[in-house]
């Protein structure tokens, strides 16, 4: 039993015949897209290999400076330098990268032949950008966000009507979200194409999407993928049935698919979801049920107004700043009413309650019913 960084050890000088494309593979692959490929991977369909790829990116950014980004962004640096010289990976020809970064949104995606007949299309979830995040958040007022509309683009743009080839959409956080979305409004012909539509703890849809005929439709291909600590794959409406993967922590750090468990060629399954992830994703629904799109819009625009009064555009901006300086903020602004105050204490509540209950359960199980 280990991580995926254990799994490249051991299978990242096997041929793809000798051990066929699985799903670890598949979340190596997906965390490559957290990675700033501009003017490295080319926004056409001229190629580049991993191996190139690689050199040139750790060539280009220096490991220190690298270590200061955020936890996802991390952690895929730490699998490109592990897999750029394997057997496995090194010779995937990497295609189609595309960023966006601005105030307004945040997207990125990139195309991958794994081999002659199989394309990964790998979607990126939220980055260090505070615009990122609040597209998260909007995900539960407004269809389509901006970056849905990127996707869509993307895919119908990329993917083949006439081809022998296979692709697999995928994308972690609210990456996993945008591969949903795009595969939603896929072009019906270049649909069948796609073998896998995978969301790795993303954020579901709202309702009405949700009962789409263009969700039906991609249905049987679609995998939403989640660890038993999952918080971030159960915002929102989702599928009925989750693929569970066990994660070596707890909490929200379970987001970060190193701390996902491997055995051999697979990840470690769990049967149900942990104590804490029931509990949150109850309050948290119930919270947000609480409240109107016009409610919540409204809650999103005062709560990132807060980093924009603070001049803070990215998480390094925000690491300047302790929860009281947050805090601080938040008191001092007069523009927010009544109902936007109750409904931030009442998320600060359920956060805080959440984590009490479960630790709580935690020693209930580990040291009093364990001697019962």
């Amino acid at each position: 039993m280990g991580t995926i960084l254990d799994y490249i050890d051991k299978c990242g000088n096997k041929t793809f015949k000798e051990e066929p494309f699985n799903e670890v593979d598949s979340v190596i692959l997906t965390d490559l897209s957290y990675i700033n490929f501009d003017g490295i991977v080319h926004q056409d369909n001229k190629y580049v290999t991993l191996k190139e790829t690689a050199i040139m990116f750790f060539d280009k950014y220096k490991m220190h400076e690298l270590k200061k980004d955020g936890i996802g962004l991390k952690a895929a640096y730490e699998i490109l330098y592990k897999i750029k010289n394997t057997k496995r990976y090194s010779y995937m020809k990497l295609y189609n990268y595309y960023y966006i970064g601005n105030d307004n949104t945040q997207f990125s995606a990139l195309m991958i032949d794994v081999y002659p007949k199989l394309t990964f299309i790998s979607i990126e979830g939220t980055d260090d950008l505070v615009s990122g995040w609040k597209e998260d958040f909007q995900i539960s007022y407004k269809f389509p966000i901006e970056s849905h509309k990127y996707v869509i683009d993307y895919l119908n743009k990329h993917i083949k009507l006439f081809t022998t080839r296979n692709y697999i959409i995928a994308g972690h956080s609210k990456g996993g979200n945008l591969a949903l979305v795009g595969s939603m409004y896929l072009n019906y012909f270049k649909l069948l194409h796609v073998k896998k539509i995978i969301s790795y703890d993303g954020p579901g849809l709202r309702k009405k999407e949700l009962n789409s005929y263009r969700y039906k439709r991609i249905y049987n291909k679609y995998d939403l993928i989640v660890p038993n600590y999952t918080v971030i794959g159960l915002i929102m409406n989702h599928k009925d049935k989750l693929i569970i993967y066990k994660s070596n922590t707890k909490n929200i750090l379970s987001h970060n698919t190193l701390t996902w468990l491997v055995d051999d060629n697979k990840f470690i399954r769990e049967d149900k979801l942990s104590y804490y992830s029931i509990e949150l994703d109850k309050v948290i629904t119930k919270w947000i049920e609480l409240y109107n799109y016009d409610e919540r819009k409204k809650f999103v625009d005062n709560l990132f107004s807060i980093f924009e009064y603070a001049g803070i555009k990215d998480l390094k901006g925000l690491n300047s700043y302790n929860i009281n300086d947050i805090m601080s903020i938040v008191k001092s602004m007069n523009n927010l009413d009544d109902k936007s105050r109750k409904m931030f204490e009442d998320l600060f509540n359920i956060l805080i309650n959440t984590v009490k209950n479960d630790t709580y359960n935690y020693i209930q199980d580990k040291f009093v019913n364990k001697n019962k």
